[in-house]
């Protein structure tokens, strides 16, 4: 990662694009014609702003604003704001400024914050270019898309491009889709990327009360917070896949439909969370924190607090072909609604077909509730279900009908190995509902306390689990009290290294695995663990 604090906008942006120079110089050698043709990125200018306020030029009137330095950008340009000592604010007087270079970089200082207001009189920029808009060390706030340009798409930036945000926030930016930006860029291998940056208090009309884009969404060490949409994607809604990771977090976001936090939709794509937290968002349809007909998958994360107010999901609805869940915890999600729609508390998965794939992995599902299935959810008949080394505990049903208060599943292939399902309210821990086909229930050394149907060498004894907390690592997870049926009971057939908690706890401590997410250390502090300290 680029320390910012190393490179002035100049040194940083030239030292790129004298790299972009060299590898088209040798790229662009037409041997036919015995011509060297050269990027317009080789004659990029730096174009320096001289003062804060948003008038035209004129008698008197010294330096570059903002807006007739951008009007004098060429491909490959760059703006620099760097030298802005004394300004903290550029309020627009004229609406949006509108930037038609295909790829341009507009630049902050670091060592302080200059803040470039809408005035809610239009967007903050209006990107033409089929490139890449660059902002760094940027606040943008108060932008109002028209609803006559573009359908009114991205409160704060739109860009018929893509986006790159270094250390930017956006804030009290008002859209149809996309609060704060917009990104529409369909080439190959185009993506929008946000690092270190803010995205909070934007609101849409449409879908993505943050964010709204066509193409890749990357997002690292960032946080998308209390934005709103009245359809979906309350945080981010993307459409050619999302990647989200290295301590990011998308809370406290609502959407009128689905995914309060996140939606991920084109059916074909991928959408990654790693080491981010997910929590409390609120959407008035299904998916709470996320809904994706895309392949999910989800490493080091936490998915917690999420409400679906009508249908299921509280915390996760997946309905794309693999949703894989792995070293991650899931907890106290809701999905609300009093039918048999509102099922899966903490996952709703019911794509049907042969093709269908879930993983749970060194995870744990606790204190998740709904109307059905408190915890987990699983429904795609002839595909499978594989819960492994996984804790699903103190979830809860509401129903009286005797469903699953911790899993509920319809799949033709069911392997359970090493988990535990105890400690569920309402319900059965564990219901195996009929698939329509033949149904294969694979595994062993599971400690399931009750169910219909459980896998060979279950155990049903108390587990003696500790409620939900940090117990060591990064996530909460429930540990296991001394004499616990479930310490040395396991088995590792998929060579887990650690327990959930990572680095540090064994997989394998003493005679064998134990059962669940967690295995108890040598140095397990017993009176913590009991509460008593």
């Amino acid at each position: 990662m680029v320390d910012s604090r190393r490179y002035s906008a100049r040194s940083y942006f030239a030292e790129h694009r004298s790299q972009s120079c060299s590898h088209l110089l040798a790229k662009s050698i037409i041997a036919a014609l015995g011509i060297i043709a050269v990027s317009p990125l080789c004659f990029a200018n730096t174009i320096v702003v001289g003062r804060c306020n948003d008038l035209p030029p004129g008698r008197g009137v010294k330096g570059e604003s903002l807006r007739t330095a951008v009007g004098k950008t060429m491909d490959g340009d760059i703006v620099d704001l760097s030298g802005m000592v004394t300004c903290s604010t550029i309020t627009l007087q004229s609406g949006e400024i509108a930037a038609t270079a295909a790829n341009l970089a507009i630049v902050g200082p670091t060592d302080h914050t200059i803040t470039i207001d809408g005035a809610g009189a239009g967007r903050v920029f209006d990107h033409k270019g089929a490139g890449t808009l660059s902002l760094r060390n940027l606040s943008l706030q108060n932008g109002v898309a028209s609803p006559v340009k573009y359908n009114g798409n991205g409160g704060c930036v739109y860009s018929t491009g893509s986006a790159y945000l270094y250390n930017v926030s956006m804030s009290g930016c008002h859209g149809n889709n996309g609060g704060a930006l917009n990104t529409r860029a369909t080439a190959t291998g185009a993506a929008t990327r946000v690092y270190l940056s803010t995205i909070s208090g934007n609101t849409a009309d449409g879908h993505g009360g943050g964010i709204y884009s066509k193409n890749r969404l990357v997002l690292q060490v960032s946080t998308i917070t209390n934005n709103s949409a009245a359809g979906h994607g309350g945080g981010l809604y993307g459409e050619g896949g999302i990647a989200v990771h290295g301590a990011a977090s998308i809370a406290h976001n609502s959407a009128g439909g689905r995914g309060g936090g996140i939606l991920s939709g084109n059916g074909s794509s991928l959408l990654y969370l790693g080491y981010t937290s997910v929590d409390h968002n609120t959407a008035g349809q299904d998916g709470g924190g996320i809904w994706s007909n895309d392949n999910i998958q989800i490493v080091n994360s936490t998915i917690s607090s999420n409400t679906a107010s009508n249908h299921g999901g509280g915390g996760i609805l997946a309905s794309g072909a693999v949703t894989t869940i792995t070293g991650s915890t899931v907890d106290n999600n809701t999905a609300v609604g009093n039918d048999f729609t509102a099922s899966g508390g903490g996952l709703s998965a019911t794509r049907l077909g042969s093709d269908v794939h879930v993983l749970v992995s060194n995870s744990t599902i606790a204190g998740n509730s709904a109307y059905e299935m408190g915890g987990l959810w699983v429904y795609n008949k002839m595909g499978t279900f594989d819960l492994i080394n996984s804790t699903v505990a103190f979830n809860l049903v509401r129903t009286t009908r005797g469903n699953a208060a911790g899993v509920g599943t319809g799949s033709c292939g069911v392997t359970m190995q090493s988990s535990i399902i105890a400690n569920n309210s309402g319900g059965e821990d564990l219901t195996v509902y009929d698939c329509f086909g033949t149904q294969q229930l694979n595994g062993t050394y599971n400690l399931i306390v009750t169910s219909n149907k459980a896998p060979a060498f279950t155990i049903t004894a108390n587990p003696r689990l500790v409620p939900l907390g940090l117990h060591g690592g990064l996530l909460r997870t429930i540990a296991l009290l001394p004499g616990s049926a479930a310490i040395d009971a396991g088995t590792n057939v998929t060579f887990l290294s650690t327990d959930e908690r990572g680095s540090g706890y064994p997989r394998e401590v003493g005679r064998a695995a134990d059962i669940g997410a967690y295995e108890r250390q040598p140095n397990d502090d017993e009176i913590f663990y009991a509460g008593f300290q």
